[in-house]
């Protein structure tokens, strides 16, 4: 869509270019690829972002996304779909890449083998701070499924994407 700027008068001076479209999620993995990541309102008029469809998401599959630089690992356990921050609360390790149990949807990190229910967030084994603090949860995410999408929500409880 162009659209021309005006000088003094109602002159035209300049046609001015919309900036390119960008996608906002884009997956990443073996193959990384741009996927959906569109923005849009839901029916609450709040933005959100398209990820894939939920029928390309197969039983135990982990798939991991980029939106607005947050990284977002979806995984599907009995028919749900969870999202969550891969992001050992230990030390920060990519965890998407770890040892998971998709009947028991617990995902372990391979560095210090901390253990997490993918479904709560939960840490259930590991490391602990050196104040002998317990392990903080996984970040989850909010997400909705509309017509065969996973939509990211933009807002989420912790701040927005």
């Amino acid at each position: 869509m162009e659209r021309q700027q005006r000088g003094e008068k109602g002159r035209s001076t300049e046609t001015v270019h919309p900036p390119p479209r960008r996608e906002a999620a884009r997956e990443i993995g073996a193959n990384t690829q741009v996927s959906g990541g569109d923005s849009r309102l839901n029916e609450a008029g709040r933005p959100s972002f398209s990820l894939c469809r939920t029928s390309e998401l197969q039983e135990g599959e982990r798939r991991k996304f980029v939106v607005n630089g947050n990284e977002v690992l979806l995984v599907k356990i009995d028919g749900e779909i969870f999202a969550v921050e891969p992001m050992c609360t230990h030390d920060g390790t990519d965890i998407s890449r770890g040892k998971f149990d998709p009947v028991s949807g617990i995902i372990e990190c391979q560095k210090h083998f901390a253990r997490f229910d993918i479904r709560t967030g939960i840490p259930l084994v590991g490391p602990f701070g050196a104040d002998g603090d317990t392990q903080p949860p996984l970040r989850l995410y909010k997400i909705r499924i509309e017509n065969d999408y996973v939509h990211l929500e933009a807002n989420q409880e912790w701040g927005v994407i």
